[in-house]
């Protein structure tokens, strides 16, 4: 298990993954020939650097695939099921990836996270579909997860030692919490957005742009003291601000904001309370004079004359793109086709077999005899009997009665159980008795 300590993850872009691979040997009953698709891989670190010579294994087929220098591998994989994808690189904890595949695909993309096993503090801002932190089980100690378009943390084994102490996880649209049970979390946590993570206070935290808690932010105060001032924080945050000071200490990365940046926000909450009401109604500085002739803009505001009309705020897109505020977010594509609003959910879809899943999930595969699978809407393939005969997978064998067992009926081409005569032999079914004289 890892310890991971006062660092925090913005996470970007989410996943969409199809992949592919078949086999099959000549003494098991046939099965459906399975495609393949090209995936193309990209892992990243914690520190947003491209990690090299990770081995890539598709855990199905046994297939592997190197990472370059850009931290980039293809390989095929089957489509035929959920498959699982292994990473691992000495230094590194092993990253396990369940991909949600889509049938028909021929090619595919995943990125993928590796978490260090030996963390130091650090700041790092990832694009990465998935979660931030997606790992087998960790140790998390003041850490901020916020504003990811994927999943904050994801545990595979959490009640493997794992903890989680004085962390804020906020605004990650993937949710917060992925296979974390109640055990693993400990004091000093605050949670926004998503309410996953089990037994943690939900409160805004109110973060600035470096995620250092601003003015008013209840995570300024929230933290486990004597988890701030023992091993592995000791007393420090991540740019070395002490969290020895007073008798509280913060949640997350950092203990309060950089100097200048908390001047500069007193500041502004200063100079927003030194204003004026001009006559005409306008709201200005107190320092600035009363304009005499005004005009109106667009947005209903009014401005001294020469003067320029109030631009709106940049915005940025759930995609992570930032776009002028009279520019609209473009559609986000939907995994089964179609697209939805930037602010919106994909519809529902219909599988073929008629289930309604959501957007996100795939259909379920369709179950046949003997164990074999195939995609949904797809008809089962012809399947050996116990006859020797072949008949159709998705139907049952054909079956025989029994002749001295009447009640009871077995498959073609198996035996019926043997009957006991009067006499107390036991005969195969259909031979009878030896009348007794």
């Amino acid at each position: 298990m890892q310890m991971i300590r006062s660092w925090f993850v913005v996470a970007g872009v989410g996943l969409l993954v199809a992949c592919g691979g078949g086999g099959g040997d000549a003494g098991a009953p046939p099965s459906v020939p399975v495609a393949t698709a090209t995936v193309a891989v990209t892992v990243a670190d914690t520190l947003g650097r491209f990690v090299d010579a990770a081995t890539v294994t598709v855990a199905s087929t046994g297939a592997t695939a190197t990472t370059s220098a850009t931290g980039k591998a293809t390989l095929q994989v089957p489509v035929s099921s959920e498959q699982v994808l292994v990473l691992a690189k000495s230094g590194f904890a092993e990253q396990v990836r369940l991909l949600t595949l889509a049938a028909g695909a021929t090619q595919g993309s995943l990125t993928a996270l590796m978490v260090s096993r030996e963390p130091a503090q650090a700041i790092a801002s990832i694009e990465a579909g998935g979660s931030a932190i997606d790992v087998e089980n960790a140790s998390l100690f003041n850490v901020t997860l916020a504003k990811s378009t994927g999943g904050a943390i994801k545990f595979l084994n959490p009640d493997a030692g794992s903890r989680i102490v004085n962390s804020i996880f906020s605004d990650n649209s993937g949710g917060n919490c992925v296979g974390v049970s109640a055990g693993t979390i400990k004091g000093g946590n605050l949670q926004f957005g998503a309410k996953d993570c089990p037994d943690v206070q939900v409160a805004d935290p109110i973060l600035d742009r470096f995620y250092a808690p601003d003015l008013g932010s209840l995570a300024a105060r929230s933290g486990d003291v004597s988890a701030c001032r023992s091993p592995p924080i000791d007393g420090w945050d991540i740019i070395r601000q002490s969290r020895r000071d007073g008798p509280t200490c913060s949640s997350g990365a950092f203990e309060k904001q950089p100097v200048q940046a908390a001047i500069n926000a007193a500041t502004r909450k200063d100079d927003a309370k030194a204003t004026q009401t001009c006559p005409n109604g306008m709201v200005i500085a107190k320092a600035t004079p009363c304009p005499g002739t005004l005009r109106s803009c667009s947005d209903g505001s009014i401005v001294p004359e020469g003067g320029a009309c109030p631009q709106p705020a940049p915005h940025r897109c759930s995609t992570g793109v930032v776009l002028g505020g009279s520019e609209t977010c473009p559609p986000i594509p939907c995994m089964h086709g179609g697209t939805r609003p930037d602010d919106g959910v994909c519809p529902d879809f219909r599988c073929p077999e008629g289930q309604v899943i959501q957007d996100k999930a795939s259909c379920p595969a369709r179950q046949c005899r003997l164990g074999v699978t195939v995609p949904n809407g797809q008809a089962c393939p012809m399947l050996p009997c116990p006859d020797g005969r072949l008949h159709p997978g998705d139907q049952e064998c054909p079956r025989k009665k029994c002749i001295n067992t009447p009640s009871v009926s077995v498959f073609v081409g198996e035996d019926c159980p043997l009957h006991k005569c009067p006499d107390g032999s036991l005969l195969k079914d259909g031979v009878m008795c030896d009348f007794i004289k």
